[in-house]
């Protein structure tokens, strides 16, 4: 692959072959692309362009010429967009007579060889180069938007022009901060005293609790006293195309790990939505490497701090880290509301305070004096009014209704006040405004709100244009040109865009007071015409307007509200579902609220499309969503079904419809724990694969091998071993024919089905064949995971962990740490963005290291894996005991082991107790499929017991897992033969101990099985 392109001027082709053959020295033959001939072709041609955008790096050779050239400029420009600019220059040349704005970056002479390969290898690693100006400064002169945003506006210069919810808004500082709790003074002293150079903190509460108004305050002085860069890191704006975004990472990257600041405070707000960038930024503040020790501190603010954020600590060790606790510098705070009678007053006065006098600028007749005695109580005993915004909005509502007005009726009373001062406000700005302008303005603000701001004019009207309400009047259309106007004037951006409500809180009650469909229809087909035009780009607008919806259920909104915007997310769901089903699946793990009852209702009434889109949306494996994703599956498979049995018996299309819906059936089945009959509608989709594959293999037979491999594992899963070899090595025979006919379409399915095959070995003890399956599946998924990691990285895990297994089977301890380190490692990552989808395997790669490293005698890390992986999967069969309580099982096994190599066997005699119990029931259901495992941890138990002294039990229990184990054992001896001897073993010894008899009938019974004379001593049989 050509990796680098070298953009010069023809006059210097010599200059330029020397510097190729120097970097193809470093990279590699081929690995450089330059074009001897330029000036021959033209610009632009269809090779240039294409070598130019497969590149990784363009150097750039500024020589006098290459300065004049219109060629060189046009690809400097493209790779600098693209974030892979590496600027040269001869010693002659004085970096001035560099052309804008390439002169602002870092520039190497020619000659420099290892100061150019560094900044090649920095570039291909994804690193920003140094750059005369910093890089978010040019970010924000190009997008004209802040990488980092104090939050900190002034309100308009004409009064008239103030509205209340500016008054409200954190942003604007009416109000100053108040710091009733202490939190302010323990946010600076935990910013500038933390003993860790950089660390991080989560403050989380609900909406309306002053988050973002304390740190805006909080950075503020730490700019204003300390030096410090500090602030909010700006979302990208939706309608960000990927040149901007990779320019806006480049530049945050640049400056956590080059900034020249005293110090930095990074505040993301809704954190609980930006996990991929926490993330990031997280492993970028503990991996970097600078001269100074400034203090670096990342803060999240979060509306709780719930299972989201338990996951990402447990899944990513930089978060961890960042994150520790230390003693008096806790990360996870709670901002508390205001308690005291005497906090909340004060904050009272202090609002009236503020907006008084704005009120009266504006021509109003504010009541003087103190607000009435009941009023006061109120506010002072707590009445739904703990919460900052909300005793901001009691005294903006006082203030501008007069002595008689007071915000009864909770949060919602409130802000259905504050949007009637608001509506006064636009007839203050407008002129007088009848009753039908007024709703047209509510219903263009609602849209802005639903859709996150238009960047532009054009766009607003777009949207207006969809809205049915401006072109169904009973008399005329509605003329939408004053509308746009109006909308301008009250919610300009100031460069032609127009902005949503805010706070948050208030535009979305207003969106639940007057959204109905027609409005949620223009706004939807508004960002689907968006999605049309440039591919995807609409994804960020759609999770903001379901997560506008699904807020609008929340209890501060009221019953009524939360009725409204149930009929808006019934109308999304039933109308729109087909291209949004991925937001909506989205918004349901991310934030709470009631989209997942909806969903749930309605699933039955959905047409078919929307279940196609809605399945392939849902995740293969998540707790929340699993009811609705076989829900989903079953209609699917109804719906084929029916059309299979109304067609005529050669109708291919629809039987393959069926095979494919009761596969995904099977599937879902499976993750509910329903094995049974998760095996027979796998086994129904073999059996149609297997007969179309008869009279069209081409076409069929791939088809037929995955439906193969699926029922393998189900029997597997039911300890149903010989079939489910069979099964998946069948599937294995068919992948290795297609794959050589067809290695780029086949290879991931041979992949698969070879790393199932070695499970499957390594069940019937064949271990050495085992090991050879595995071992080429990993090489299958590491070439196709070097290529596309996204795709093939999941299934790459997979295979190592497997591989792992294989190698501890036959005592190759240390390989198998490193194949099971690196599965460990890569699901950490996958889990981050979608933990539902990879928390089991992240466990059941955990669980496979901490027995590793116990193998290798590293007990305490051995404990700490071990740990982890049963957490998991506890919180994982809490949700579904089917699925996932044999998981928990296998990991409490593990643990105890762990436990007793550390003598902690107290410890180690409970767990190892809770996991017997769980596989009593779950072999008393499925003996073929659990059998094993009781009986594997009956051993365990029993050896626990004897080393506390107590023998007469441990014989006991050691004898029952030897029953349990004997059916199995006639039907398996060479996979279950260990195991045997070690609990006969261990049932005689425990028995010695004890002073009593053992159990000689049973075994007699097992000794032929191990290939034993049961006419010799039992004890040194068991002991051979």
């Amino acid at each position: 692959m050509q990796q680098i392109f070298i953009s010069y001027s023809s006059r210097h082709r010599e200059l330029t072959r020397q510097l190729a053959a120097v970097l193809e020295a470093q990279y590699g033959p081929g690995s450089v692309w330059w074009d001897d001939a330029l000036e021959a072709r033209g610009p632009y041609t269809g090779q240039i362009d294409a070598a130019l955008a497969a590149a990784r790096v363009v150097v750039v050779v500024w020589t006098v010429e290459a300065t004049c050239s219109t060629w060189v400029r046009a690809e400097a420009t493209a790779a600098d967009a693209a974030g892979k600019l590496v600027n040269l220059r001869p010693p002659e040349l004085p970096p001035g007579m560099l052309p804008a704005p390439f002169n602002l970056h870092q520039v190497e002479e020619i000659g420099a060889t290892g100061r150019i390969l560094r900044a090649i290898d920095s570039v291909m690693a994804g690193r920003p180069l140094p750059t005369v100006i910093p890089l978010h400064e040019l970010y924000e002169r190009q997008y004209r938007q802040r990488l980092v945003d104090p939050k900190q506006s002034a309100l308009p210069d004409d009064v008239f022009d103030i509205s209340p919810s500016q008054l409200l808004q954190a942003r604007y500082e009416q109000v100053g901060y108040l710091d009733a709790t202490g939190q302010r003074d323990a946010m600076r002293r935990w910013a500038l005293e933390h003993p860790r150079r950089a660390a991080g903190r989560l403050l989380h509460g609900p909406g309306g609790i002053g988050k973002t108004r304390l740190l805006i305050d909080l950075a503020a002085q730490l700019r204003r006293e300390h030096g410090w860069r500090a602030g909010f890191v700006e979302r990208v704006p939706p309608q960000a195309d990927d040149a901007q975004r990779r320019q806006r990472r480049q530049a945050l990257q640049q400056l956590v790990e080059l900034g020249p600041e005293p110090g930095l405070l990074l505040v993301l707000d809704y954190a609980e939505g930006r996990r991929e960038e926490l993330t990031e930024l997280a492993e970028w503040i503990e991996n970097r490497v600078e001269p100074t020790r400034r203090p670096l501190r990342l803060v999240l603010l979060a509306r709780g701090a719930g299972e989201w954020w338990q996951r990402l600590t447990e899944e990513r060790p930089e978060v961890q880290v960042l994150f520790g606790e230390r003693p008096s510098w806790p990360a996870l705070v709670a901002l508390p509301p205001f308690d005291s009678p005497a906090q909340r007053l004060a904050l009272f006065d202090a609002a009236c305070a503020a907006y008084r006098p704005v009120l009266q600028q504006q021509g109003l007749a504010c009541p003087a004096g103190d607000a009435p005695e009941d009023l006061r109580q109120r506010i002072a005993s707590g009445e739904k009014r703990s919460r900052p915004l909300s005793i901001q909005m009691e005294a903006l509502v006082w203030l501008a209704g007069g002595a008689g007005h007071g915000g009864a009726g909770g949060v919602a009373g409130l802000l259905d006040q504050v949007l009637g001062l608001e509506r006064r406000h636009w007839a203050t700005v407008c002129g007088a405004l009848d009753e039908a302008t007024l709703t047209e303005l509510e219903r263009g603000v609602a849209q802005l709100t639903l859709v996150q701001g238009v960047p532009e004019a054009a766009a607003a009207d777009a949207l207006l244009e969809r809205d049915a309400y401006f072109g169904s009047r009973r008399r005329e259309p509605v003329d939408r040109v004053p509308v746009l106007s109006r909308l301008g004037r009250l919610y300009g951006d100031g460069s032609g865009g127009l902005l949503p409500l805010e706070p948050d809180l208030l535009g979305e009650h207003l969106v639940a007071r007057v959204g109905e469909e027609r409005l949620l229809d223009a706004c939807v087909g508004w960002v689907d015409a968006i999605d049309d035009a440039t591919a995807g780009a609409a994804r960020e607008r759609r999770l903001h307007l379901v997560t506008v919806l699904q807020r609008g259920t929340a209890q501060e909104h009221g019953d009524p509200a939360a009725a409204r915007v149930g009929r808006l997310i019934a109308r999304l769901l039933e109308a729109h579902l087909a291209r949004w089903a991925l937001a909506v699946v989205s918004t349901v793990v991310e934030t709470p609220g009631a989209l997942l009852a909806h969903l749930q209702a309605r699933t039955a009434v959905l047409d078919i499309d929307a279940l196609a889109a809605l399945n392939m949306a849902l995740p293969l494996r998540s707790l929340a969503l699993d009811p609705v994703a076989l829900d989903t599956a079953w209609r699917l498979l109804e719906h084929a079904r029916t059309l299979a049995d109304n067609a005529a018996d050669d109708d291919v299309d629809r039987q393959s419809r069926l095979a494919a819906r009761s596969l995904t059936w099977g599937l879902r089945l499976s993750a509910m724990g329903r094995r049974e009959d998760a095996l027979s509608a796998t086994g129904e989709a073999v059996q149609i694969y297997r007969g179309l594959a008869r009279t069209r293999p081409d076409a069929f037979e791939p088809d037929l091998a995955a439906s193969l491999n699926n029922l393998g594992s189900d029997l597997a899963d039911l300890g149903r071993r010989e079939e489910a070899l069979a099964a998946t090595d069948e599937a294995v025979q068919i992948y290795r024919r297609l794959a050589q006919a067809r290695p780029d379409a086949f290879g991931p399915d041979l992949a698969l089905g070879l790393s199932n095959l070695g499970i499957r070995l390594a069940e019937l003890g064949r271990h050495e064949d085992a090991l050879a399956a595995a071992d080429e599946a990993v090489q299958i998924y590491r070439g196709l995971a070097h290529a596309r990691p996204d795709a093939f990285e999941p299934g790459l895990a997979m295979s190592l962990n497997n591989l792992g297994n294989m190698f501890s089977d036959l005592g190759r301890s240390e390989d198998a740490l490193a194949a099971t380190g690196e599965a460990v490692q890569i699901r950490r990552r996958l889990a981050q963005p979608r933990p539902d989808a990879f928390w089991p395997d992240l466990a059941m790669s955990l669980n496979n290291l901490g027995r590793t490293l116990s193998d290798l005698g590293r007990r305490e890390d051995a404990l700490a894996a071990a740990e982890e992986a049963a957490q998991i999967r506890r919180r994982l069969a809490q949700a579904r005991p089917d699925a996932f309580g044999p998981d928990l099982a296998s990991s409490l096994n593990n643990l105890s082991g762990t436990l007793f190599d550390l003598c902690r066997r107290e410890d180690a005699l409970a767990v190892i107790d809770e996991a017997v119990q769980i596989y009593r029931g779950l072999a008393q259901v499925r003996p073929d499929a659990f059998g094993a495992d009781l009986a594997r941890s009956l051993g365990a138990h029993a050896m626990a017991l004897a080393d506390m002294g107590r023998h007469a039990e441990a014989a006991t229990i050691a004898e029952e897992g030897l029953a349990t184990l004997l059916p199995l054992l006639r039907r398996y001896p060479e996979a279950l033969g260990k195991l045997a001897l070690s609990l006969a073993r261990d049932h005689l010894r425990h028995a010695e101990a004890a002073a009593r008899e053992p159990n000689g009938a049973l075994l007699t019974e097992v000794a032929p099985i191990l290939g034993l004379d049961p006419r010799d001593d039992a004890d040194a049989q068991a002991t051979s």
